[in-house]
């Protein structure tokens, strides 16, 4: 049968119920037997646990479901590549570091002092933060 708290609170002990089990439903049964004052509270808090709905977030809902797409793209994936010039104009050195030239030595030549001419002759470096992108898109092996 039932637990005691669904039971009418005069009626624990004996067999005889109010209206046949096997028929009606637990909600019809607690709303129409015969109830204590103590009973009704417990019918009143096992009711609106009854109606209350589990309210699901719609980032929850969407976490549930299905994803419509394959996890993993069937499309091809493509390396990404540098310009092919580039790889004459940087080289790599032996400690990883990456050389290159300096620009603006041709343009306008004649207008810039001999000091600045020689100072872009000499090759630099290329800075750490460049060059780590350089070497993903393998511009110098």
């Amino acid at each position: 049968m039932f637990p005691s708290f669904f039971l009418p609170s005069n009626q624990h002990d004996s067999g005889n119920f109010p209206v046949d089990v096997k028929s009606e439903s637990l909600f019809f049964l607690l709303c129409n037997c015969y109830l204590s004052p103590t009973s009704k509270r417990i019918v009143a808090l096992v009711c609106l646990q009854l109606e209350q709905a589990r309210h699901v977030s719609s980032r929850e809902r969407k976490k549930s479901r299905k994803p419509m797409t394959p996890l993993t793209s069937k499309v091809k994936k493509f390396k990404m590549k540098a310009y092919s010039s580039y790889k004459d104009r940087f080289r790599t050195m032996n400690d990883g570091t990456i050389r290159r030239w300096r620009e603006g030595k041709n343009h306008n030549a004649h207008m810039k002092s001999k000091k600045s001419r020689r100072r872009l002759r000499q090759p630099s470096t290329v800075p750490a933060a460049y060059a780590k992108v350089m070497k993903k898109l393998s511009v110098c092996v």
